[in-house]
């Protein structure tokens, strides 16, 4: 008797509500799984940025001693006052 499919029209919805259900259930869980890679791959990208910045930061600042102390240098040409 209980491995019959009941003709009941309100049983058939309830059943097709849950297979619903069960469905919608599964593709959320896909979406928060793409979300989460989604996530650690974007904080992945901005700490890789932040690297990048770090180091062209370090490089900047050793370009801009270098400028400087070429600048001194440079500042001194043509001065005939120190022979």
């Amino acid at each position: 008797m209980f491995n019959r499919s009941s003709g009941d029209p309100s049983i058939q919805n309830a059943k097709q509500s849950l297979m619903q259900a069960e469905a919608a259930e599964r593709e959320a869980d896909r979406a928060l799984y793409a979300a989460k890679n989604a996530v650690r791959d974007a904080r992945a990208h901005v700490g890789r940025l932040e690297k990048e910045a770090a180091e062209e930061a370090r490089l900047a600042k050793i370009k801009q001693g270098e400028a400087k102390a070429l600048g001194k240098k440079g500042r001194a040409l043509g001065r005939h006052d120190h022979i």
